[in-house]
């Protein structure tokens, strides 16, 4: 999945992982392996930035991973956040997404909240904010449809490739994803989607559905 896809389509709580597609180096190579270690991880969705454009100032929309905390006997020391511009040229896909019934905590209301907690339920959020100083701290419930993201601005999955848990997996699941949003993908990604839906799916994406997003389209609805 492009990083695009992640800014429009994962809800915030989701777990994201990320990756070059090179294979990690030999522990004996540190500083290869601390390179690639800059590209190949993952972190939950904390925070969607919108692009902001100015006279003098323009930034492409935005989002952040909390990838870890550290520290001892329970206070927290380091946080460990990274952002990702949308033009990012990494691999992305979603692991794992909030479960309907939890409940999200943002550190305050409006645009570029940031995701501070994820409660099972709204009384371990209440519990949770008692000890963490949040005082403009908002509860937003999780909906399955908050989840749920088959289908988006009229644009579907192939039905036979549609996923019954709403997750598309990195090794060939994502390809239908490619398929139903070609304009959220590099000419590589679709390339590289075209081919793994040809090879693991000959029966279901015969070569006349792969001709156009419109043809594709109109098979799904």
């Amino acid at each position: 999945m492009s990083a695009q896809l992640i800014y429009d389509l994962a809800p915030l709580g989701s777990v994201i992982r990320y990756c070059d597609g090179t294979p990690r180096p030999p522990e004996r190579h540190r500083k290869k392996l601390s390179a690639w270690e800059s590209a190949n991880g993952g972190g939950r969705l904390i925070r969607k930035t919108p692009a902001r454009q100015t006279a003098q100032y323009s930034s492409p929309a935005q989002f952040t991973l909390h990838e870890g905390d550290y520290g001892s006997g329970g206070v927290i020391v380091l946080r460990v956040h990274k952002r990702f511009s949308v033009d990012c040229g990494l691999n992305f896909a979603v692991t794992s997404r909030p479960a309907p019934s939890s409940v999200r905590v943002f550190d305050r209301a409006g645009e570029g909240a940031e995701l501070v907690y994820l409660a099972a339920s709204r009384q371990d959020a209440e519990v949770w904010l008692q000890s963490h100083r949040y005082p403009n701290a908002v509860l937003e419930p999780v909906s399955a449809d908050t989840v749920a993201a088959d289908v988006v601005e009229g644009r579907a999955v192939h039905p036979h490739l549609r996923s019954v848990d709403g997750f598309y997996e990195e090794d060939c699941c994502w390809a239908a994803v490619a398929q139903a949003f070609p304009d959220l993908f590099t000419d590589f990604e679709k390339r590289c989607a075209e081919e793994t839906i040809r090879r693991w799916y000959p029966d279901v994406w015969p070569r006349s559905l792969t001709c156009t997003p419109r043809r594709l389209r109109e098979v799904a609805s």
